[in-house]
């Protein structure tokens, strides 16, 4: 796997405790022969990954603007529809990868964490 390590980028900063869990748990998914039986935990850390990449490119800048309730809330309401839509297709992509190929992704995780 290639990952590109030119060009500007984007990123935002975890909380303490998604940082502890996504780090625990590409440590045992790296270390499992039989990867894909964390396929439906590592699905929801990649939805809540995704749910605060949604608010951390959304809805902060709003928030720090100062850009009024009713722009919040849209914005909050939006990006949770998006997330509710993508919850499912996230579940079924992730539930359907084998062992190499969970592990890949896992892999690509693992370099854009730090």
């Amino acid at each position: 796997m290639h990952l590109h390590h030119h060009g500007p980028s984007l990123r935002y900063y975890l909380n303490a405790d998604l940082y502890r869990r996504t780090e625990d748990l590409l440590a045992k998914i790296e270390a499992d022969d039989k990867a894909s039986r964390h396929a439906a935990d590592f699905a929801e850390l990649v939805n809540e990954l995704t749910d605060g990449g949604l608010s951390y490119y959304f809805v902060e800048p709003l928030k720090q603007a100062n850009a009024g309730y009713m722009a919040q809330k849209t914005a909050q309401i939006g990006m949770a529809s998006v997330a509710k839509i993508a919850r499912p297709i996230i579940r079924k992509l992730i539930g359907g990868l084998n062992d190499e190929q969970l592990k890949s992704v896992c892999a690509y995780v693992r370099q854009i964490l730090h």
